[in-house]
């Protein structure tokens, strides 16, 4: 392929000078011109040699032999340096600070404890052997994971990387292992904590009745409420799925609206004094008398009204798809077992709705059959009691039934509440 050094030349006071420093020159198969560029050298044989190498360089690299000049900038770099400007991509994207925070203080715990310095370093057994050492829990693990993959996978994403090197590593299943669980609030309870405060009472009020986060709360403006048409329509940025979602509003959350309605010149946030912080939320609990950690483990935090909110819902008899909508979530696992309290749930009053099929018959059957197998252990021999009253039913009656006068004295076929006849013993197994 044509390439050549030589050193450029121009006029000066009607001369032609050669300048000090050579130059080179390639043209490549496909390239419709040369490229060219000083090769800082006034020594021709060592032009000569930093061309020739240059041009091998480029050649690998365009067959896909060696890595792009970003990647080779990146492999340079610290992981460090790489996390501050993943950070400041993640501000351009609106997300909140808490969340910066804990994504800086994550990763950072991970490049001190791994050994991380450079991209290179970054293992899936250096990940895997800190997890195996740690005794955090599942979820905060896997946080860990999120935070190192989310850096990654932004570098993979840019062309810094091939590929996410922890890409293959299976997170922890965290079910059963919940070191804190949630619950919702009962009725009596949520009526203490609201009227602890009357301007904090109406900000748990409103949660439980939308199913507003916190930081919903707090970014809640006077225009994403329409109270003529009593619906919220949430701004795509203030949400946590960065979705524009309209929700209907209760009766109760629509007047208390109405009630805060004309104070909206002081303040374009609904709640513009703030929302409470989880110190104040705490102390809120502890004036209205409310333990915060229940005798089951379950602990109570300003989330558990969102959880509240759900739980009535499923309470009411609103259908799974309907909660899974106004809950505005995309995994109806999440709102069935996650957000739902099964302990607030009305079970007794569900089974008590079941059919009785008539029940009231083997009842009936249950004292006859009773009646003869008392008649059949007085006959008997001396000293042995009678073996009905093992098996009770329907009122403490036995339910043993007889079905004819000859299967009386027959053993049942299994050890169940089915008595079968002799004959079901020698039927042939169907295949």
């Amino acid at each position: 392929m044509p390439h050549s050094v030589f050193k450029p030349k121009r006029k000066r006071n009607g001369r032609r000078v050669e300048g000090r420093y050579w130059y080179g020159q390639y043209k490549l198969p496909g390239d419709e011109k040369y490229t060219r560029f000083s090769l800082k050298t006034t020594d021709k044989r060592v032009a000569v040699k930093r061309l020739n190498e240059m041009v091998v360089l480029e050649e690998r690299r365009r067959a896909g032999l060696v890595a792009p000049e970003i990647q080779v900038a990146a492999a340079a770099a610290t992981i460090a340096d790489h996390l501050d400007e993943f950070i400041q991509y993640l501000k351009t994207a609106n997300r909140s600070r808490e969340y910066f925070r804990k994504i800086r203080e994550r990763v950072s715990a991970l490049i001190d404890a791994c050994g991380w310095v450079h991209v290179r370093h970054v293992t899936a057994d250096s990940f895997i052997a800190w997890r195996s050492q740690q005794s955090l829990s599942a979820k905060t693990l896997n946080s860990y994971q999120d935070a190192a993959c989310g850096l990654l996978n932004w570098l993979k994403m840019t062309g810094r990387i091939d590929s996410n090197p922890l890409a293959s590593v299976a997170k922890i299943d965290g079910r059963g292992k919940q070191t804190v669980e949630r619950r919702a609030f009962t009725d009596d309870e949520m009526k203490r904590l609201i009227a602890v405060n009357r301007e904090r009472g109406r900000i748990y009020l409103l949660a439980t009745h939308t199913g507003l986060r916190k930081g919903e709360l707090r970014a809640l403006l006077w225009r994403e409420i329409d109270l003529d048409r009593g619906v919220l329509c949430l701004r795509p940025e203030a949400t946590k799925s960065r979705r524009a979602d309209v929700l209907p509003l209760s009766p109760c959350a629509q007047s208390l609206l109405i009630d805060l309605h004309p104070r909206r010149a002081e303040s374009k946030k609904v709640f513009g004094n703030g929302v409470p912080n989880h110190h104040t939320f705490h102390a809120d609990l502890l004036r209205a008398g409310i333990e915060r950690v229940d005798e089951l483990g379950r602990k109570v935090d300003f989330h558990a009204l969102r959880m509240t909110f759900i739980t009535n819902l499923q309470r009411s008899g609103t259908s799974q798809r309907t909660a899974m909508a106004l809950a505005r979530h995309t995994d109806p696992r999440l709102t069935a077992f996650v957000y739902t309290d099964s302990t607030m749930l009305p079970l007794a009053e569900a089974v008590s709705t079941l059919p009785a099929y008539d029940a009231h018959i083997y009842a009936q059957e249950s004292v006859a059959g009773s009646l003869a197998e008392s008649q059949a252990g007085a006959a008997g021999p001396a000293g042995q009691p009678s073996n009905n009253s093992a098996e009770q039913g329907f009122s403490g009656v036995s339910t043993r039934r007889i079905a004819t006068q000859e299967d009386s004295g027959r053993e049942w076929s299994r050890g169940e509440s089915n008595p079968r006849p002799e004959a079901a013993r020698t039927m042939p197994l169907r295949v």
